[in-house]
């Protein structure tokens, strides 16, 4: 609670006259009953968030904490009319020295979890939402220092609603592997190879904390230092293909260029074979 807020508690309490209110302590902590007649918006996500920030105005109100209501009554308003609310900055708390590692950390894991492409589907909307607004309560209640259940309630309710959407956003994604094919001795990726190249994108996408691993052929036409450098040349079109599709190159650990060493279809020497000209694509993830 604010000096000022308790101030006009006390104001309140002692039986001053109504007019000293109304110099100030009247007009705080009122944002909450404009923003009951908004229409709350329809997406799952975002009318959680409106939802439960107008609650958060309702319960400081109750608490004569004015500031904080009208602080959550504003962010719910601006959730109502379509503006992107994130969870608040650690600077916006004048926060104890001791919380401001955890909460640091704190944020910076549900910021990863916005910012993933389907966290705000239907299964995960909800619980998003009630992460970051417990969140925003814990930093409020973290600020005020003084009632350490409240502090437990809100860090227990955003660790618990976090937990459950990492659960199902970052579920382990395995691996996979895909194999391009190319044309007789050509370096360029075939036209057939657009919807695998497309699927490995969108995992990719999904799947952040994965990598990637490239192993580059050629049939046993030709000779061996020939082949070696056309394989290479087929690994770094692969490669060039994956990160200009939005795979940061850091995320390809190994790309391995063998020639005709390791053929898929043995074969006589000087033989071409198609299924022997390829780049495997292995996606893992990094833990494995």
């Amino acid at each position: 609670m604010s000096a000022f807020s308790r101030f006009c508690l006390f104001i309140a309490l002692a039986g001053f006259p109504l007019i000293l209110s109304v110099a100030g302590c009247a007009a705080q902590g009122t944002k909450y009953l404009r923003v009951e007649k908004m229409t709350p918006p329809s997406h799952l996500y975002e009318k959680t968030l409106f939802l439960q920030y107008l609650e958060l105005a309702r319960e400081q109100n109750a608490r004569a904490d004015w500031r904080d209501s009208d602080i959550f009554a504003a962010r719910a308003s601006a959730v109502a009319r379509g503006v992107t609310v994130l969870p608040e900055e650690i600077s916006a708390r004048s926060l104890p020295q001791d919380a401001v590692i955890p909460l640091t950390k704190a944020r910076k894991r549900l910021m990863r979890a916005i910012d993933h492409p389907e966290s705000k589907n239907d299964r995960t909307a909800k619980e998003l939402a009630t992460a970051q607004t417990q969140f925003d309560c814990w930093m409020e209640k973290q600020e005020e220092s003084f009632q350490n259940d409240q502090i437990k309630a809100c860090r227990k309710g955003f660790k618990a609603a976090l937990k459950k959407v990492e659960s199902i956003i970052f579920a382990p994604f395995g691996r996979q592997e895909w194999v391009l094919y190319f044309d007789y001795k050509k370096d360029d990726l075939r036209d057939d190879a657009a919807t695998t190249v497309a699927t490995i994108l969108e995992l990719a996408e999904r799947h952040p904390d994965t990598q990637f691993i490239l192993n580059a052929h050629t049939d046993l036409a030709g000779g061996e230092a020939y082949n070696l450098n056309l394989s290479k040349r087929r690994a770094e079109t692969v490669m060039r293909t994956l990160t200009s599709g939005g795979i940061a190159a850091n995320r390809i650990k190994t790309v391995e260029s063998w020639g005709q060493s390791q053929p898929a279809v043995i074969t006589e020497d000087g033989l071409a074979h198609p299924e022997n000209r390829r780049v495997t694509v292995l996606m893992k993830d990094i833990k494995n």
